[in-house]
């Protein structure tokens, strides 16, 4: 996994889960009001890949998960489920 963002009490990394999906984890160790610790975990099939390439404005051969860290303050500063949902990416998200 590799960070793709730092600030405040959140870290999110991303990279490519044992079955190939895309995974997108964040850890926040004091930001939310109900918990110390809060954990998200998202997944993206790779059928639904070049979705996230075309939002972020990258080509079909673009590696998902470079293209991901390259945009990862953007995503993470629009919510990382908001973006995929303004943009038509199919996810799953689970918290911890």
């Amino acid at each position: 996994m590799e960070e793709i963002y730092a600030g405040g009490t959140l870290v999110v990394w991303a990279g490519i889960t044992e079955d190939g999906q895309l995974a997108i984890n964040g850890q926040d160790l004091g930001g939310h009001p109900f918990s110390d610790e809060y954990e998200y975990f998202i997944r993206i099939a790779p059928e639904h890949w070049p979705l996230v390439r075309r939002a972020l404005a990258g080509g079909e051969e673009d590696d998902i998960v470079e293209i991901t860290v390259a945009n990862g303050t953007r995503l993470v500063e629009a919510g990382e489920v908001t973006w995929l949902k303004a943009h038509g990416v199919p996810h799953s998200f689970d918290t911890w």
